[in-house]
């Protein structure tokens, strides 16, 4: 059986050392509708508090050959999804970025874990400023925010 208090004190050991855990949030954890979402290095989990159960989130991108850069935000009562390939690197810029019809930001349906495309933006982070959504398309020296542009919501 899942245990989701020792898992967020391993997490939070290995990840802050003898940080407070406050310090995970919004970013690495997020609660929506009755689940936790756990962003842990380069996976999302998500764990139904109802069923004391955890799935992966499945990205759309390939793994095998590429490097992902994700992130996930909660926006009212939705839920984003980013990613996108990059080349393996240790310091990524656009440079590196791969061009695939997958990359993208996705709304999560947190109950089945299904992701569907809502934009083709690209970039590093998700931002929610005065409830529109923003992506950071560079995190080197200067840093761009612009507004996602939506295919459909």
């Amino acid at each position: 059986m899942f245990n989701v208090e020792k898992y967020i004190r391993r997490y939070e050991k290995k990840k802050y050392g003898e940080s407070d855990l406050s310090e995970m949030f919004p970013r690495d954890m997020i609660y929506a509708e009755r689940h936790i979402i756990f962003r842990f290095e380069k996976d999302v989990f998500i764990y139904s508090i109802e069923r004391n159960e955890m799935f992966p989130l499945q990205s759309p991108i390939d793994r095998k050959d590429n490097d992902i850069i994700l992130d996930i935000i909660k926006k009212g009562n939705k839920l984003y999804y980013l990613g996108v390939a990059y080349e393996y690197s240790d310091l990524y810029t656009c440079d590196d970025r791969i061009e695939c019809k997958e990359n993208g930001i996705y709304q999560v349906d947190v109950k089945s874990g299904e992701l569907s495309k809502v934009s083709d933006d690209c970039g590093f982070y998700l931002v929610c400023l005065n409830d529109e959504l923003y992506v950071l398309d560079s995190w080197m020296f200067i840093r761009k925010l612009h507004k996602v542009d939506f295919i459909h919501e």
